[in-house]
């Protein structure tokens, strides 16, 4: 399959969550506003003393940046997205070693695995975008600027990584998802238990008031 396809179809899908299932906010037009930018500088690479760069990479990481700065508790996050980062980079280290994507698809494997620190580490949704983000450019970077230390080409925010980093973010979207129709199930539940047992005590109230003292 050619690289970008994930990268094109998860960010328009979140797009469209964005412009027409999302309540309209400052923050849901500023978030379509950068997907769209993202999507659109998506064939747009920098070339800086031989040290390739792709203008989306830029776009997401300075989105991120900027999500993680309005976030309260601001050095926890910071902390969460470097752990998010070493996990990353050590996992890219580790491709170059263990053949583990015969086994396991690499997007799947980058997903569950960051996903994983990310939902023990951080609690809502909106701090799990900005640190997921965050974190993974960050490592990109990384990991690109070591290989350009080695004299091994290397484009940061290639096509190929768009893949993976849309696809850990369409997993976070979907486990969000997941989790708010459960918590809305159980409250549905826990209200018809109630209603139930209020039904109950009234008719017991009303058989106790029948009986003759």
């Amino acid at each position: 399959m050619q690289e970008g396809v994930y990268f094109f179809w998860f960010s328009w899908i979140f797009w469209v969550l964005l412009a027409f299932f999302m309540p309209a906010s400052k923050i849901n037009t500023c978030m379509r506003i950068w997907t769209l930018l993202a999507i659109a500088f998506a064939n747009l690479y920098m070339n800086v003393a031989e040290f390739g760069i792709s203008v989306t990479f830029l776009v997401l990481f300075a989105g991120g940046f900027m999500l993680l700065s309005q976030l309260p508790n601001k050095i926890y996050h910071l902390f969460a997205a470097l752990v998010i980062m070493i996990a990353y980079d050590s996992i890219l280290m580790w491709e170059h070693e263990v053949p583990i994507w015969l086994i396991v698809p690499r997007p799947l494997f980058f997903t569950v695995c960051m996903l994983a620190l990310l939902l023990v580490m951080i609690d809502e949704f909106r701090n799990r975008l900005a640190v997921i983000i965050t974190g993974v450019c960050a490592a990109e970077l990384f990991y690109a600027v070591m290989m350009f230390s080695y004299q091994i080409p290397y484009t940061a925010g290639s096509k190929y990584f768009l893949d993976g980093f849309a696809t850990i973010i369409a997993g976070l979207v979907c486990w969000h998802v997941a989790q708010d129709f459960a918590s809305r199930i159980h409250l549905l539940y826990k209200k018809q238990f109630l209603m139930h047992d209020v039904v109950e005590y009234d008719k017991n109230s009303r058989k106790k008031a029948k009986q003759p003292s």
